[in-house]
């Protein structure tokens, strides 16, 4: 199995999060900004995101794992090319557009989904 590089979205973004909460702290506190810079509300949105990766990586890892179980068994291998990426990134919004729907509307969905809206 031939595996392709990707770029590690997570410390790209990593110096564009924290300039962000800087640039924020910096407008609140020099009148540029309205309102009142909530340190408690930053802390709990970073220890947050910390618990999201930590998750994501657990669940990466199972699912990676288990994707090579199958791989031998696969139906068909999709090319790496510019148009099955754009099927690929079509195909995977649908279905998401349909997971965040039903987190909103089915009670047992929105049980895990409400902490998402709210501060």
């Amino acid at each position: 199995m031939e595996f392709t590089p990707f770029p590690d979205v997570t410390a790209l973004a990593a110096p564009v999060f924290v300039a962000s909460v800087a640039w924020e702290w910096w407008a609140v506190k020099t009148g540029r900004a309205k309102g009142r810079y909530e340190t408690k509300d930053a802390l709990a949105s970073m220890a947050m995101g910390l618990g999201n990766v930590v998750v994501n990586t657990l669940t990466a890892t199972i699912a990676l794992w288990m994707m090579m179980l199958a791989w031998p068994f696969r139906i068909m291998t999709i090319p790496l090319t510019w148009w099955s990426f754009a099927l690929c990134f079509v195909a995977y919004d649908f279905i998401y557009y349909w997971k965040h729907r039903f987190a909103h509307r089915m009670r047992w969905f929105w049980m895990e989904h409400v902490t998402h809206h709210s501060s």
